[in-house]
């Protein structure tokens, strides 16, 4: 799809500024974390961590994996909130 190619693009990935955070599930089955890891260099404002045995779903791992999720994503919304 054009969303995919686009998404393979360096210059396209170069411009994404906006705060991001990238779990990567390390027994993840359907995402290619291979492309993620070298993606990632090229967001300028993006953070990740990493759940070597969490499967695709994070969110309905264990508590020790959900709880730093949406702790981190809480953290994320609260900070893009902020007046500039």
């Amino acid at each position: 799809s054009k969303a995919m190619v686009q998404a393979r693009d360096p210059a396209w990935l170069n411009e994404i500024n906006m705060p991001a955070r990238v779990f990567i599930a390390g027994k993840d089955r359907l995402i290619n974390n291979a492309y993620t890891i070298k993606a990632m260099p090229h967001f300028k404002n993006a953070t990740r961590t990493d759940f070597p045995d969490g499967r695709h779903d994070l969110l309905m791992e264990r508590d020790s994996i959900r709880d730093i999720i949406i702790a981190d994503t809480i953290a994320l919304a609260k900070n893009a909130a902020r007046p500039r």
